[in-house]
């Protein structure tokens, strides 16, 4: 494989994406495992969501985000940088539009 810049440019969005992705997988399955044990969380003090109801929100995305990593990292272990990075941005789109839609299940602060 001849590595150029348009290469390295889509193998740098692919780790920040992997990173990132990581990250968020991580925090949604905590607050799912705090919310399954009915534990008080940040998420739960400003949000409209039941225990029920936020297992269900937070696995779906952190099922979405798990999906685009290993769609993601199966095309660059087969050197299809380009496809994986596609997919990489796909995966930092997703994890933006989580929060602004979080946002929408959150009660106003008086």
């Amino acid at each position: 494989m001849q590595w150029n810049l348009k290469n390295t440019a889509w193998l740098a969005v692919c780790i920040i994406s992997y990173l990132v992705a990581i990250w968020v997988c991580f925090v949604n399955i905590q607050e799912i495992s705090d919310r399954a044990e009915g534990h008080y969380t940040f998420f739960s003090q400003r949000a409209y969501l039941t225990d029920g109801e936020a297992i269900i929100y937070f696995g779906l995305w952190t099922t979405a985000f798990i999906v685009l990593f290993i769609l993601s990292l199966k095309n660059a272990f087969k050197e299809r940088i380009s496809r994986a990075g596609v997919y990489g941005v796909i995966l930092i789109g997703s994890i933006v539009a989580s929060y602004f839609v979080d946002m929408l299940f959150y009660n106003p602060l008086v």
